[in-house]
């Protein structure tokens, strides 16, 4: 498990090619075309507990969880606790079902990625669900930084400044910023108490 460190942007289509130029000139490269399929998994038992998510793309499938950001008007970006695993084989509904979870719902990723200085990770994605596949919606830009650990501050300070010094170079034509905690929260609704049977 790493500690993600984020920022985010909403885009407006007719923006769209202004922004991926603007990060293919900041960031060196072309832009990666990427496609994912999300799959989200609930608990089968109630309680208080992670939302986990099947990632498809480019023929592997991933499992990702995430834990709710750090909380603190001090912290600039926001801050939480990431994983992701590569599922190498066998069934993926029994794997889900032995963890004791069940299929929720899913949905599709699609857009385009740049790394900046093999440290910063750019995306430019749309959202796409049954409903909404056929409407031009918004796009959304997330720019992180991946740090090992958590207990490493200077790795955490350093890749923080350099999110806020990305923001600051491209705040002309990407306005990043720190969402509210709450678009992050993976956590389950606690139910009542299971019944002794």
């Amino acid at each position: 498990m790493v500690q993600r460190l984020s920022l985010y942007a909403d885009l407006n289509p007719q923006n769209y090619v202004k922004a991926v130029r603007s990060l293919e000139v900041f960031c060196g490269m072309e832009a990666h075309k990427f496609n994912e399929r999300r799959s989200i998994y609930v608990p089968i038992s109630e309680g208080d507990l992670f939302r986990l998510f099947l990632v498809r793309s480019e023929g592997k499938t991933y499992l990702e969880s995430s834990e709710a950001p750090e909380a603190g008007k001090a912290i600039k970006v926001i801050s939480q606790s990431y994983f992701r695993a590569e599922i190498l084989d066998g069934n993926v509904d029994n794997f889900m079902t032995d963890l004791g979870y069940r299929f929720d719902s899913d949905f599709e990723v699609e857009g385009v990625e740049f790394v900046y200085n093999q440290l910063i990770t750019f995306k430019v994605f749309k959202i796409l669900t049954e409903a909404s596949k056929d409407l031009a919606s918004q796009y959304v830009v997330s720019m992180s930084v991946d740090v090992e650990t958590v207990t490493d501050l200077k790795a955490v300070d350093l890749a923080t400044q350099q999110l806020l010094n990305a923001q600051q170079e491209l705040k002309s034509c990407i306005s990043f910023r720190r969402p509210q905690n709450r678009a992050f929260n993976t956590r389950t609704p606690r139910g009542p108490p299971a019944k002794v049977q």
